[in-house]
């Protein structure tokens, strides 16, 4: 039966498309729209460290999971691609490279982690009859194409599991930046009853190129501190993302105007706009107890 959910907030698009003859693997940094913060840490290699540790993680329980790439379509200038799809189709095609016994380390030198994992993951494949990359890929793992910020990126692959699956997760495990586990976990998943001993999360962090310990030691630093200001502070205030400047935020990832439809059953969802005067009343009167999946921690 499956219950368990693993979800991968996505975080940029990958371009496919190759700026040089070298085949794109998403080894340079000019194969995604990237921000300019994401470029010191290396973000590029997390985004595939983390679908592929979702898939890894995947096949350690098989019978009872599927695996969500959550991310809209954030990037005028990417065209209507979602970030979701391009997670999807460059894991595939890594694994899909391995699997035909190509060795993808020449685009890799530096990040021998990559190759590693795509390694472990086509062997553990192996060993499971009937199971290939397509199929697996075909299978377990969903695409999520609405979420415009992390709160979405749980609330829509739970909607999006349901869609599927026709039950909620009792389980669930998010694959992501470290800094953000506190996001996750103490805000979203608390405003939104989704009991917290039944959520784990994998951390698995950028890498800047460099190795001085005082300098990474600053980095790491400055990025708590950019969470803590940027993300934390303001889901403190709103919990649920529905006034400013959260919303304008959501609202310039959102070029194409798309719209989900899951089957969620908040009350603020039924109304496209509609703002919550007080979080803490509304969770009280609408949401605590009251949600699907309020109560699955005595049935785990």
């Amino acid at each position: 039966m499956t219950k368990q959910l693993i979800i991968v907030p996505c975080h940029s698009i990958w371009r496919q498309s190759s700026d040089t003859d070298e085949e794109n693997l998403g080894q340079k940094r000019s194969h995604w729209h990237l921000a300019e913060f994401q470029h010191e840490g290396n973000d590029h290699f997390a985004f595939i460290k983390h679908a592929l540790t979702a898939i890894e993680t995947l096949l350690a329980s098989l019978d009872i999971s599927i695996v969500v790439f959550s991310g809209g379509k954030t990037k005028e200038a990417a065209g209507e691609v979602s970030e979701a799809s391009s997670y999807f189709y460059l894991t595939q095609k890594l694994l899909q490279r391995v699997q035909c016994g190509k060795s993808i380390r020449w685009a890799f030198p530096d990040t021998a982690e990559i190759p590693e994992l795509c390694q472990k993951i086509v062997e553990r494949l192996h060993e499971i009859p009937g199971l290939s990359v397509d199929t697996l890929f075909a299978d377990y793992v969903l695409l999520e194409e609405f979420a415009l910020d992390s709160f979405d990126n749980l609330l829509y692959s739970i909607g999006r599991f349901k869609e599927t699956v026709e039950t909620y997760p009792s389980k669930i495990i998010i694959v992501g930046f470290g800094f953000k586990r506190r996001r996750f976990i103490e805000y979203h998943a608390s405003a939104i009853d989704f009991p917290i001993n039944q959520v784990n999360y994998i951390a698995v962090e950028p890498t800047p190129s460099y190795n001085d310990p005082e300098l990474l030691k600053n980095y790491f630093e400055t990025l708590q501190k950019l969470e803590n200001r940027n993300a934390l502070a303001l889901f403190e205030k709103d919990w649920y993302a529905t006034r400013e400047p959260l919303l304008s935020k959501k609202s310039a990832r959102n070029p194409f105007k798309e719209c989900h439809q899951y089957p969620l059953p908040l009350l603020h969802l039924e109304n496209r706009g509609f703002q919550i005067a007080n979080d803490e009343e509304y969770y009280n009167t609408t949401v605590k107890g009251k949600m699907p999946w309020s109560d699955i921690k005595k049935e785990c």
